[in-house]
């Protein structure tokens, strides 16, 4: 014999096995790199820009629109987050991220307020999470989720029809229930097949390798070893599908001002079950309205209470008065929100995915604001950085200083999740 004469099926014939489990030993495909991991795209906004030398790691000490520092040392890839009081939660992710420092809104509006229906439009009048989304075949195309969204000043579409957004993590915890998607005894059970089945092909291959030479003998280990990879994955699919300690069983009220934070971080965290259990592939999260005046977060402290201190454009103490006087304030309720991304990011690392490595591995975030500060309103030089490489599709580890739109990057994302946009090119400096 052979190793040429024994194709997958004559292996499995001559070995008594159901065509049937022809599709389990796909696996040594999988290991050559044929079939892929899937991929995940979460899209996330937040309002009222940045103070530049607590953003960008060559801004000049103390300036609030960017103005390059001198013989500052940093380059595309000697660059740190220490010391920028904005940003400084990202530094242990670092080498995961791109930071950009000079792009800005393709597609004029009025000011940064009114940027958010333009900040991940594409083409067809589509974002690009929808226009990632459209082929998906899982439980959920996306998720389109917000946080205490009142205005109309930021929304995701579809073909120019506005989608719906998600406000309530209860409800849509249920919805993703409801659907089957974090059922955790429908997902144990499941599970529990794919590897009884394994383990029965595992033991026919293993008895079957008794018989043949010692060349045979190596492509039938070589299948062994696929499948047990395969039932490692599985055994690392056990990630908990179950209520996130962030949705307490005794409801808080998500439209609550003092709630904010809470609603923040739920939404999270059902984001990344859902990523984990292929409920969906593609997420977009809006975080407050275009202008935040709503907005005031007293779980940093009683001086961030909403309706306390000095007036300011007819408002008390909220995210829009303290961007407007670009404040140590803002400087914190800004941090806030970083630091939400970033506990994010870590959720990520830290669940495996059944298709191997971690959710991260296999995933890109693009998180972008509004506009460049918060008492300049522009939409030149927007805060925005992605994190995660798509599976090793895109650079991480830079700071680019560019001369260009976001259509660039948004292009390149497309490309990261094999979507690409016609029309649009992807900036060719993201490709890993």
């Amino acid at each position: 014999m052979t190793v040429s004469r024994f194709s997958r099926r004559a292996l499995l014939g001559t070995a008594g096995l159901s065509l049937s489990l022809l599709p389990l030993l796909a696996s040594d495909r999988e290991a050559r790199g044929a079939v892929e991991t899937p991929k995940r795209l979460v899209l996330i906004a937040w309002p009222n820009g940045v103070r530049s030398a607590d953003w960008w790691p060559d801004a000049k000490v103390g300036s609030i629109d960017y103005e390059a520092a001198t013989n500052s040392g940093v380059t595309a890839t000697n660059f740190s987050f220490n010391g920028l009081r904005m940003i400084e939660p990202l530094e242990p992710y670092r080498q995961d991220i791109v930071l950009f420092q000079g792009v800005s809104l393709a597609n004029h509006v009025e000011g940064g307020h009114e940027s958010q229906p333009e900040m991940f439009k594409v083409t067809g009048n589509s974002t690009l999470d929808q226009h990632v989304a459209k082929d998906q075949t899982t439980p959920f195309k996306t998720l389109n989720l917000s946080v205490q969204k009142h205005d109309d000043r930021g929304h995701i579409f579809n073909n120019g029809q506005r989608v719906t957004l998600e406000q309530d993590p209860y409800a849509l915890f249920e919805r993703l229930f409801q659907g089957g998607a974090l059922d955790q005894a429908a997902f144990e059970r499941k599970r529990a097949t794919k590897k009884s089945v394994l383990d029965y092909v595992g033991r026919q291959l293993e008895g079957f390798g008794q018989i043949l030479g010692a060349q045979d003998r190596q492509r039938v280990d070589y299948h062994l070893t696929s499948i047990r990879e395969l039932e490692k994955r599985l055994d690392a699919s056990k990630s908990n599908t179950g209520r996130p300690d962030s949705l307490p069983e005794a409801r808080f009220d998500v439209k609550d001002v003092s709630s904010f934070n809470k609603t923040v971080r739920a939404q999270l965290d059902l984001m990344v079950l859902a990523l984990a259990s292929d409920a969906t592939r593609v997420a977009t999260l809006l975080l407050a309205d275009g202008d935040g005046s709503n907005l005031a977060m007293p779980w940093l402290g009683p001086d961030f209470a909403l309706n306390t201190g000095d007036v300011y454009l007819g408002i008390q103490n909220s995210h829009h008065t303290h961007a407007h006087r670009e404040d140590k304030m803002h400087a914190e309720m800004q941090r806030w929100f970083v630091s939400e991304f970033a506990e994010f990011f870590r959720k990520l690392k830290a669940t495996d995915d059944a298709g191997g490595g971690t959710l991260f591995d296999n995933s890109v975030t693009l998180v972008m604001n509004n506009m460049n500060t918060g008492g300049g309103h522009g939409t030149n030089n927007l805060p925005i950085f992605y994190a995660g490489n798509a599976g090793g599709y895109l650079t991480t580890g830079r700071y680019l200083k560019l001369h260009e739109s976001q259509n660039g990057i948004l292009a390149a994302l497309a490309s990261a999740m094999g979507t690409p946009v016609s029309g649009m090119n992807e900036l060719a400096s993201l490709r890993a």
